[in-house]
């Protein structure tokens, strides 16, 4: 499944040669839950990465030009009651940390790698280059500020 809508997904973009890049989504399918467990049905984890696709309408082609880590969206249970309304709860890490990309004009790619703020480069041509660690004065989080 693609997904070539803004906001969560970023923000798709047409490269120098009339393609379109967007951020590709791997859909989990929803499982029921196992004979004798809760009812209804858990929808699995989302996988940890992304991948970053480009659209060439002329040759009617899709190929996968890099991948990135991706927020995990939490662990979701949707489950009906005896009137039949559904309930879903959703847990969530708020501490999570994911990549985001970003397409320039010249049809470069830079992907800003969350784990140790450095900047991936994927040029036009494919050839792949990096920016040092940006200097980042780490803070210990304690139980109470989390």
């Amino acid at each position: 499944m693609h997904l070539a809508i803004g906001a969560t997904f970023g923000s798709p973009a047409i490269d120098p040669k009339g393609r379109l890049v967007y951020r590709g989504v791997i859909p989990p399918m929803p499982t029921r839950n196992a004979p004798g467990g809760p009812v209804g049905f858990t929808i699995p984890q989302q996988p940890d990465s992304s991948p970053i696709v480009r659209a060439d309408f002329d040759t009617r082609t899709v190929d996968t030009l890099t991948t990135f880590k991706a927020l995990n969206p939490g662990a979701m249970t949707v489950t009906p009651d005896k009137d039949g309304n559904l309930a879903m709860k959703i847990t969530v890490n708020p501490l999570d940390t994911g990549d985001e990309w970003a397409m320039l004009t010249d049809g470069t790619i830079a992907i800003v790698r969350a784990h140790d703020y450095h900047i991936e480069w994927l040029d036009p041509d494919g050839a792949r280059c990096s920016t040092p660690k940006l200097p980042f004065d780490w803070k210990r989080l304690t139980d109470e500020a989390k």
